[in-house]
């Protein structure tokens, strides 16, 4: 897995920086291609951040790695369930794909925090 020969943190940003891409992409509302490019964005981030969770958990909690994986998992679920659900409150277009990208910018704010503490 990448997270364990590069780290957390380096594929954390990866992830998110594909996050975000995906969502301007989708936000401007390009022709064909950048759509394309957007939807592949995307799909890479939803990829990298399959190995993530084991990684951070192993990482966040060495003496219980289950529980701290199981509060990963509920706060993908979770995020899996309100995602689309916020980006239909945003109304529609344009909009709704900035909103749905904002988790992806507020989590640059947690990488940074969590390499500065040196975690």
């Amino acid at each position: 897995m990448a997270a364990d020969r590069l780290g957390v943190d380096l594929v954390a940003t990866a992830v998110l920086l594909c996050d975000l891409s995906a969502a301007l992409l989708f936000a401007l509302g390009l022709p064909a291609l950048p759509f394309l490019a957007a939807a592949l964005a995307a799909g890479a981030a939803l990829g990298g951040a399959a190995g993530l969770p084991a990684r951070m958990a192993t990482d966040g909690a060495p003496d219980a790695t289950s529980s701290a994986f199981g509060l990963l998992f509920a706060s993908y679920a979770t995020g899996a369930l309100l995602g689309p659900l916020v980006g239909a409150a945003g109304g529609g277009g344009p909009s709704s794909w900035l909103v749905v990208g904002l988790p992806a910018a507020l989590g640059f704010l947690v990488v940074v925090l969590r390499t500065r503490e040196g975690v």
